[in-house]
């Protein structure tokens, strides 16, 4: 049963406190929770996570939202956010491990507030290293496991699209056709399960039964096939 607080909604107490305090670094609440500021063609911002526990604390997830991704995926939703590279921010700064900050009532929430701002000059630099979207897609790529094309692990299917679809919006085609290709390879590779084997197979084998693809995984890989046909070298 969730525990009824002296600020009401965590959402919408937070959101009304927190704005003027983050405003003076250029973010602005944008919806859903999220503060953002843009940067070019993508927004630096963060959101509040609570944790499940009860005890109304939170933790701040920061990172980089590049919008046009939405649009890639087939799923463009006004409003959303999400942070395709994250971090935790704490009073150590960026990636410096989790900081939880009280919110029992509304003065600790206050000054919970107050200090996720006061940390908010300490990601500065993490920020400053990304200056275009080919930075983007490489910082990406080094917090995945892709390796090689045509070696990587089918679970890395979506990690392939995005790094694909931000060399695609990096203007790096070559480059996002080979990952994209490699995406769809991955996303087209049948799926059986096995009695006795410990997870999916690829090759069919005694007792095998297939897993039909969900209307999100076709979608999914509809959405790589229309990118790899936007990026092929028109015939004309």
């Amino acid at each position: 049963m969730a525990v009824k607080r002296d600020y009401g909604s965590f959402a919408r107490a937070s959101q009304k406190l927190l704005a003027p305090l983050v405003r003076p670094y250029g973010y602005e609440p944008v919806g859903q929770g999220f503060f953002a500021r843009r940067k070019h063609a993508w927004l630096e911002g963060f959101g509040l996570q609570q944790t499940q526990y009860g005890d109304g604390s939170f933790c701040i997830n920061m990172g980089i939202d590049v919008p046009a991704l939405n649009a890639r995926w087939h799923q463009p939703q006004a409003g959303h956010q999400g942070l395709i590279i994250a971090f935790r921010l704490s009073a150590r700064g960026a990636e410096q491990g989790d900081h939880w900050l009280p919110a029992a009532d509304r003065q600790a929430l206050q000054h919970s507030l107050e200090c996720l701002a006061s940390w908010l000059p300490l990601v500065e630099p993490w920020f400053a290293q990304l200056t275009t979207m080919s930075d983007v897609a490489r910082l990406y790529k080094s917090r995945t496991n892709l390796v090689a094309p045509g070696q990587n692990a089918w679970h890395l299917q979506l990690a392939a699209a995005n790094h694909g679809f931000l060399l695609a919006e990096a203007g790096e085609h070559a480059a996002a056709t080979q990952w994209l290709a490699e995406a769809e390879r991955l996303m087209s590779l049948p799926v059986y399960h096995a009695p006795g084997w410990p997870g999916p197979l690829h090759e069919k084998v005694k007792g095998a039964r297939l897993q039909k693809p969900t209307q999100d995984e076709i979608r999914q890989l509809e959405a790589v096939r229309a990118s790899l046909r936007e990026l092929a070298p028109n015939p004309n």
